[in-house]
C-alpha cells in the first residue's frame, strides 16, 4: 500500500445512515434542538409562498442520509432540508463541530431550474455563481461570502469564509451588504458543501443512475444484464453525484400515477442505503458510474436479499480501502484506479470464495493483482491470470502447490486466452502479456520469491502447449507476427541458437513477399538511418566509396519515427526500434554496384512497450528492463536479430 498522504483523497466522505446517525449523540441533540426550537414545524400551505418570506417555516431536517466530511481534525455534516409546502429551492442544513464540541451552522439554498439541478445529478453541472444563498440560523455563527475551491480531485467544494457583520443572508459569488466591520477577523474557510465537477475522460455514452425510467428531472438509465462481465461500460463523465442526491434531489417529485417513477426512487434510496455507514468508505466508490451500475444490478437481480449484501459489501469494502490509499493525485491516475476497482468488483463477485478469503486476509496482496488499462477485450485475460497467481499464493500459503501438477483449471482457461489474444495480433498480445501476466507475477516474484517457480511452470505450459503449434518457425516464410511471439513467449532455445535469428535476402519479412504492407514492413524498405546517422549508399557510391568498403549509418527511433511508424503501420520498425546499418560494396562497376546490407538489433521488453504506447494513442507507460532469456518471469527475454541481405544500387 502506498504511503505517501499527498497522493491519497484529501477528505474522508462518509454518508450516514439515521442508524449512524443516531449514535453520534451530540449532533443528533443539535439536530433535534434547531427542529424544535429553531425551525417551525407548521408552515404556510399557500404554493405560491416563497421560502425567503420566511426562512424557518416549515423546515424539516432529513437524517435518513447525511453527508459526513473530514478534513483532519474538521468536521462538518450536510443534510438534507424539505418543507411542508411548494418550493423550487434546494435547501441543506450545514453543521460544523467545533472545537469544544459544539456545532455552528448555516442554511443553504441551491437556485437551481430543473435542468440544472439533472444536470447536477448527473455530475455535468459545475457553475453554482449566484446560485446559493447562504444564511445564518439563530445564534448559529457561522455564515459568510461563499467560495470554491477545485481541491478534492474533481469535486467541487464549498467553502465559508469573511462573514459578515450584520448576520444578513448573502448569494455566493456576491459581496456583504455595506456597512460590514472590516475589524471583524475572517473565521478559517470551513468545508460544507461538495459538488460534482468531473471532467469528460472516458469514451461518449451518457452518464447513468442505476435503474428504470426516470421523471420529473430525476435521470435514470435502464440497467441490462446481471453483474458480471460488463466491463465495457464507459459513459462520457466517469463520475456522478448519486450520493449526494438528497442533497440535491429534496424537491423532485412524481407525477401522479408514475409507477416507474416511484419505483425508481424507491430503488435509489435503496441503494444509497446501501452505500452508507460510517467512514466504510463505500461511497467513494459509488461515485464512479460503472460500479455504481454494477453494484444497483447485482442487487437489483437478487431483490436486495440481506445475505447479498454481505457478499457485495465485503468485497466493496476490500477495494474501497485499496482506493483511498493509491496515487490519486491527478485524475488520470485516479480514473485508472478506478477502472481498476470496477474491474476488480466484477472479478470479486464472479471469482470463487477462496480467492476473495485470500485477499481479504491478504489485504496488501492485492496491489499485486493491479493491472494497467484493463478494459473490455482484456477483463477475461485479466480474470483468468489472477485466477492462475492466487493459486498459486493460495496453495503456496497452504502448503499443496504439487496438487497444480495434477490438475490445474485455471491455467487451462489461461492458455485459451493467450491464443485468442494472438489471434487478434501483436498490439493485443503485447498488451495483454504485459499488463495482465507479465507485470502481476513479477510482482508477486518480489514479494514472494519462491512463487517464481510456479509462475514459470505456468510460463512455460503456455509457452509449450498453446504458443508454440501457433508460431512458424521458418525464417524464410514468417510473419513479424511469428517473430515477435518467438521473441515474446521465449521460444528461441529449442529453435535457434544462442538466441539468434538469422534472416536473408530471401525471408518475407526482408523482401516483403508474403506480409502486410511491404512498402514500409519489408526491412529491404527501412529507412538507412536518420538525421546525423544517414547513411545515403547512392551518395557514397558517387563521392568514391569502392568496392570492399563499407559505410555505416544508425536509424534513430525519436518521437518523430514512433508517430511515423503510426501512421504508415510500420510494424517491423516498431519491433526493431533503433538500430544500426551497415554497407559493404561487393562489387562496383560504372554507376552500378552490388551491395550488401546488414542489419542488427536486439528485441526486448523496451521494444514490445512500444506497441502498447502506440495503442488507440495510449500514453507512455513505461519501459520494462530488458532481461535475458531463462532469468525471471519467462517471457520477453531479448533475442538478436540479424537481417542481411543484398542489392544493385545504381548512383
Amino acid at each position: 500500500m502506498q504511503e505517501d498522504s499527498q497522493h491519497h483523497f484529501k477528505y474522508q466522505v462518509a454518508y450516514l445512515n439515521n442508524s449512524e446517525f443516531s449514535k453520534n449523540k451530540v449532533l443528533a441533540s443539535t439536530v433535534e434542538n434547531i427542529s424544535e426550537n429553531v425551525f417551525k414545524k407548521s408552515g404556510p400551505m399557500n404554493k405560491n409562498m416563497s421560502v425567503q418570506d420566511s426562512l424557518l417555516e416549515g423546515a424539516v431536517i432529513l437524517t435518513s442520509n447525511v453527508l459526513e466530511i473530514t478534513e483532519g481534525s474538521k468536521i462538518s455534516y450536510t443534510f438534507p432540508i424539505v418543507r411542508n409546502f411548494y418550493t423550487n429551492r434546494v435547501e441543506n442544513l450545514v453543521l460544523r463541530k467545533n472545537a469544544d464540541n459544539s456545532f455552528s451552522g448555516i442554511l443553504m439554498q441551491y437556485n437551481l431550474t430543473t435542468a440544472e439541478k439533472a444536470q447536477y445529478i448527473n455530475g455535468s453541472f459545475s457553475d453554482f455563481t449566484g446560485k446559493i444563498d447562504v444564511y445564518k440560523i439563530n445564534n448559529l455563527s457561522i455564515a459568510g461570502q461563499s467560495q470554491v475551491a477545485k481541491d478534492w480531485s474533481c469535486w467541487t467544494l464549498v467553502y465559508q469564509a469573511n462573514p459578515c457583520t450584520n448576520g444578513a443572508g448573502h448569494a455566493y459569488g456576491h459581496a456583504c451588504l455595506p456597512g460590514s466591520n472590516p475589524a471583524n477577523a475572517a473565521q478559517p474557510n470551513t468545508l460544507v458543501a461538495v459538488i460534482n465537477n468531473c471532467p469528460d475522460l472516458d469514451e461518449p455514452g451518457p452518464p447513468v443512475i442505476p435503474g428504470g425510467g426516470a421523471s420529473s428531472g430525476s435521470p435514470g438509465g435502464s440497467p441490462s444484464g446481471g453483474a458480471g462481465g460488463d466491463t465495457a461500460y464507459t459513459p462520457q463523465n466517469p463520475y456522478n453525484t448519486f450520493m449526494l442526491l438528497p442533497f440535491g434531489d429534496a424537491n423532485f417529485s412524481c407525477a401522479e400515477g408514475d409507477i416507474v417513477c416511484v419505483e425508481q426512487r424507491a430503488f435509489n434510496a435503496q441503494l444509497q442505503e446501501f452505500f452508507s455507514g460510517h467512514k466504510n468508505n463505500l461511497g467513494i466508490l459509488a461515485r464512479y458510474n460503472p460500479i455504481l451500475k454494477r453494484v444497483g444490478d447485482y442487487l437489483r437481480l437478487n431483490n436486495f436479499s440481506e445475505a447479498d449484501k454481505i457478499f457485495l459489501k465485503d468485497r466493496l469494502t476490500l477495494i474501497a480501502n485499496w482506493l483511498v490509499q493509491q496515487d490519486n493525485s491527478s485524475p488520470e491516475k485516479e480514473l485508472e484506479n478506478y477502472r481498476y476497482a470496477d474491474w476488480a468488483l466484477n472479478y470479486l463477485i464472479i471469482s470463487n470464495t477462496s480467492n476473495f478469503s485470500y485477499l481479504q486476509a491478504h489485504p496488501t496482496d492485492f496491489n499485486i493483482l493491479y493491472m494497467e488499462n484493463i478494459d473490455a477485450a482484456g477483463s477475461d485475460f485479466a480474470d483468468a491470470s489472477a485466477n492462475v497467481i492466487l493459486d498459486i499464493l493460495i496453495n503456496q500459503e497452504n502448503g499443496t502447490l504439487s496438487s497444480l501438477d495434477t490438475s490445474w483449471p485455471s491455467l487451462e482457461v489461461l492458455k485459451q486466452q493467450v491464443k485468442q489474444a494472438i489471434s487478434y495480433g501483436i498490439y493485443t498480445t503485447a498488451k495483454h502479456a504485459r499488463n495482465y501476466l507479465y507485470l502481476p507475477m513479477a510482482k508477486a516474484a518480489a514479494k514472494y520469491p519462491s512463487s517464481i517457480y510456479w509462475s514459470n511452470k505456468a510460463v512455460d505450459r503456455i509457452r509449450i502447449d498453446a504458443v508454440t503449434p501457433l508460431v512458424n518457425f521458418n525464417t524464410n516464410t514468417m510473419q513479424w507476427q511469428d517473430l515477435f511471439n518467438i521473441w515474446l513467449f521465449e521460444l528461441t532455445p529449442s529453435n535457434f541458437p544462442y538466441s539468434s535469428v538469422n534472416f536473408t535476402g530471401g525471408a518475407n519479412i526482408v523482401s516483403g513477399n508474403n506480409i502486410y504492407n511491404p512498402a514500409t514492413n519489408a526491412v529491404s524498405n527501412f529507412p538507412q538511418g536518420n538525421t546525423t546517422g544517414l547513411l545515403n549508399i547512392k551518395q557514397k557510391l558517387s563521392n568514391g566509396l569502392q568496392m570492399f568498403q563499407t559505410a555505416t549509418g544508425y536509424f534513430h527511433y525519436d518521437v518523430n519515427a514512433f508517430y511515423s511508424t503510426l501512421s504508415n503501420q510500420n510494424i517491423g520498425i516498431q519491433m526493431l526500434g533503433s538500430y544500426p546499418i551497415t554497407a559493404f560494396v561487393i562489387s562496383k562497376t560504372g554507376n552500378s554496384a552490388l551491395v550488401q546490407f546488414t542489419i542488427t538489433n536486439d528485441l526486448g521488453w523496451d521494444s514490445a512497450t512500444r506497441f502498447i504506447k502506440g495503442e488507440n494513442g495510449l500514453s507512455n507507460q513505461g519501459v520494462i528492463d530488458d532481461k535475458d532469456v531463462g532469468t525471471g518471469i519467462h517471457l520477453g527475454g531479448t533475442i538478436t536479430n540479424n537481417f542481411t541481405w543484398t542489392q544493385t544500387i545504381t548512383f
